[in-house]
């Protein structure tokens, strides 16, 4: 499966004292096992400063095959589209719900952990508040051949990309930003 994996109140917690990457429990250990037989990205809302120190701490850890950094939350959706996720995990149910709306075979995770008032259930979404439930969530839909070969897996392992308004991207068409990282440096495409 390709899985599109939002950063804030998913992999950090919100209103914490450290707001450390994979400070949300159990989320370390289950991208660990998830990156073994899927395609894990970063899609998250994110300034440039931020987005470029996320890349060089996410990129040690060998977990994503990407990372794909918006200045626009609604470009979320068309990144989800762009990479042809089968899944995305997100906090913000707004976004779930462009990314369904826009991307109606995509199964949207709202990650709830943090969120002040909790849905008991959705019909668009499957709700889930740890790590423990993607897991088993997604354990269920293994079986259904949305596996993606190796070869196209680790085509673009380790590029890190922001897309911002000035890189004339539309919600509509995707076209990947202007700015690309790779690990050993940053340069423009």
């Amino acid at each position: 499966m390709r899985i599109g994996i939002d950063i804030g109140g998913v992999l950090i917690g919100k209103r914490q004292d450290n707001n450390a990457l994979f400070d949300v429990p159990d989320s370390l250990s289950a991208l660990r096992h998830l990156s073994s037989e899927n395609s894990l990205y970063i899609i998250s809302y994110s300034k440039k400063r931020m987005a470029q120190a996320n890349y060089y701490s996410l990129v040690e850890s060998g977990l994503f095959d990407a990372q794909y950094y918006v200045d626009t939350m609604s470009y979320k959706s068309s990144v989800v589209k762009h990479l042809g996720c089968n899944v995305m995990i997100d906090d913000k149910v707004h976004l779930v719900n462009a990314v369904t709306f826009n991307n109606p075979d995509v199964l949207t995770i709202l990650f709830q952990r943090y969120n002040k008032q909790k849905k008991r259930r959705h019909r668009k979404h499957k709700l889930v508040e740890s790590w423990a439930e993607v897991i088993d969530l997604l354990n269920h839909f293994q079986g259904e051949n949305l596996r993606v070969s190796d070869e196209e897996e680790r085509d673009h392992s380790g590029d890190g990309y922001f897309i911002s308004q000035q890189s004339g991207v539309t919600e509509s068409i995707f076209n990947p930003g202007l700015v690309r990282w790779r690990h050993s440096a940053l340069h423009c495409i």
